[in-house]
């Protein structure tokens, strides 16, 4: 099973247009247009998740619902607390995801994301760095568990924003 790990485009810091609570950020235009071009990038390329699974956060759920626009038009996403920014338990997280029929992508937030993509490959407890709206995809060929996938690719928004 191939697995597409995203983190959430930028958003609005804490205290900045007087967001005060970390779960309420939306993102900014810019990440609104990161969001956008990795939606595009992907589906040049022929990505078709089998579903969408997002943090409740804002600024993740936004990144979700442009990502769908892309590549899933109509279709549902799921929200699960699992994706939460600290909330993050792989097992739990991988049982969710061996539910999943197809390729799943998952959008959260650092350091989980990177954490959760290094116990994939068993990268111990250094993990992955995921800049905002990067996309890494990792290939669990028998089962998603800790130490059992490979990191196929990791793309940084640098590659498919416009100059």
């Amino acid at each position: 099973m191939r697995l597409l790990l995203v983190r959430h485009a930028e958003a609005v810091p804490l205290a900045g247009d007087g967001i005060s609570s970390d779960f309420h950020r939306p993102l900014t235009d810019f990440g609104k247009a990161q969001a956008a071009a990795l939606g595009e990038a992907l589906r040049a390329r022929n990505v078709a998740p089998a579903m969408i699974v997002t943090s409740p956060l804002v600024r993740a759920i936004q990144t979700a619902e442009t990502l769908v626009k892309a590549l899933t038009p109509g279709k549902e996403f799921l929200v699960t607390e699992r994706l939460a920014s600290g909330e993050l338990k792989p097992r739990k997280l991988s049982k969710l995801v061996d539910e999943i029929d197809g390729t799943p992508l998952l959008i959260g937030h650092m350091p989980d994301m990177g954490r959760y993509a290094g116990w994939l490959i068993g990268a111990g407890d250094d993990g992955v760095d995921f800049d905002k709206a990067a996309v890494a995809c990792i290939n669990c060929r028998h089962e998603v568990a800790k130490g059992a996938g490979v990191l196929e690719w990791l793309i940084p928004p640098a590659w498919f924003l416009p100059t």
